[in-house]
């Protein structure tokens, strides 16, 4: 029937992107930015197709210069075709693909990578540190501003950074917003800080 071979074309679509995957690979998995084997799994399983098929399926069925040329039968198989294809490629794959990455283990960070944000959260500090060290030294008009409220409003990398500022004494912090930093650093939900009712998220930008 239509609906079998419908089926089958969406089975052929996913082995005909694996296979391309398969032979484009030595150039995908080539340089600092390459593809893992993981990566290349999910990108063979991502393959969505939508609107701009269907967009020219539905163009096929309704122009009558093409209505002419083209059987009924045909066309509603053409529009069969495409819109099941978005369809199940957007249900079942789009649906899939969390779990599949959660299954290939993608979804966790390695401690490679959390040292090496932690690396790049101490430079973007350090740097505005001496941004903000520049300008109190060559602007007049910034020299006697707060600047304790100027860092309360520059945006920290992580809970650490700011927790830096206030032991630093860049940043006063009532005692009930020291609480909920301290949750932050501490791994404490929001609302769980004991502090002022503000949650800890704002610290983690």
């Amino acid at each position: 029937t239509d609906w079998g071979y419908m089926f089958a074309f969406v089975a052929m679509l996913y082995v005909i992107r694996a296979a391309l995957v398969a032979l484009s690979w030595p150039l995908l998995s080539r340089g600092e930015y390459g593809l893992t084997p993981k990566q290349g799994v999910v990108l063979v399983h991502s393959g969505l197709r939508g609107a701009l098929s269907l967009i020219l399926a539905l163009i096929v069925d309704s122009t009558e210069s093409v209505r002419i040329t083209i059987p009924a039968h045909h066309r509603d198989i053409i529009v069969l075709f495409v819109a099941g294809t978005s369809v199940l490629t957007l249900v079942v794959q789009g649906c899939s693909a969390r779990p599949l990455i959660a299954l290939l283990r993608m979804d966790r960070v390695t401690a490679t990578q959390e040292r090496a944000f932690a690396a790049t959260c101490n430079v973007l500090e350090t740097r505005a540190e001496s941004a903000a060290r520049h300008l109190r030294e060559s602007e007049p008009f910034l020299k006697n501003a707060d600047w304790s409220l100027v860092w309360r409003f520059v945006p920290a990398p992580n809970a650490y950074a700011y927790w830096g500022r206030v032991m630093s004494g860049r940043v006063t912090l009532a005692p009930c917003e020291v609480k909920d930093l301290e949750g932050a650093i501490g791994g404490v939900g929001e609302g769980e800080g004991g502090g002022c009712g503000r949650g800890v998220h704002r610290y983690e930008r």
